[in-house]
């Protein structure tokens, strides 16, 4: 992929290696690689005019830099970006694309206190989920929705929330998921002074670790 990206392509294939190699970059690093490379790949294609002929890519790998700006601590940057790809992502027809940006602008928003317009977001971004019939992007989605809503002091529609994503994640088999969800009710529970129950649901929780 990086060979690929140091010589002259077409601007889909510097998208492609771009967007394989972010998943590398985000566990491994280093970040400067990360955006460097996604940088690379959509100057290449912007230069190309790959918003006429690649939306989809694009999208994708504005997505992509979106989050790393946003996991490293540059909520401003990652916005500019989100603002660039959603409308692009919506032109091109992958809603996949659209529904993982307006998730991420739900989560930069919620994590700068922006929680009136955070919401919207994250629903549209459920919305566009069950329509496509994606369970395990419903089932991560719901999680982030509980988190929101246990943020907000909403503990019962938070707790329904991570109900919900439990009950997919497991269905999926995504244990990682399904702990983090039951981890999250058993904190409610606590919170709300239910502490058999919150006992019961963390050790379900640690059984999962």
């Amino acid at each position: 992929y990086r060979l690929a990206l140091a010589a002259p392509v077409r601007p889909d294939t510097a998208l492609k290696a771009a967007i394989a190699l972010d998943p590398l970059y985000t566990t491994r690093g280093p970040f400067i690689a990360r955006v460097e490379t996604l940088d690379l790949a959509i100057a290449c294609a912007e230069a190309a005019d790959a918003v006429k002929f690649h939306p989809a890519l694009l999208a994708w790998a504005y997505e992509a830099r979106g989050r790393a700006y946003l996991t490293e601590g540059f909520p401003s940057k990652s916005e500019a970006v989100y603002e660039k790809g959603l409308p692009l992502a919506g032109k091109s027809g992958d809603r996949r694309a659209e529904a993982f940006i307006l998730r991420n602008l739900g989560l930069l928003k919620s994590s700068e206190g922006r929680m009136a317009e955070a919401l919207p977001h994250y629903e549209h971004a459920l919305a566009i989920i069950l329509e496509l019939g994606e369970r395990a992007d419903e089932g991560f989605l719901l999680e982030e929705l509980g988190s929101y809503f246990q943020s907000a002091g909403e503990l019962n529609r938070a707790m329904d929330y991570h109900a919900r994503a439990r009950a997919i994640n497991k269905e999926a088999g995504n244990q990682l998921l399904e702990a983090m969800a039951l981890l999250n009710l058993g904190f409610i529970q606590l919170e709300l002074q239910r502490f058999a129950e919150a006992e019961t649901t963390l050790l379900a929780a640690a059984s999962l670790a």
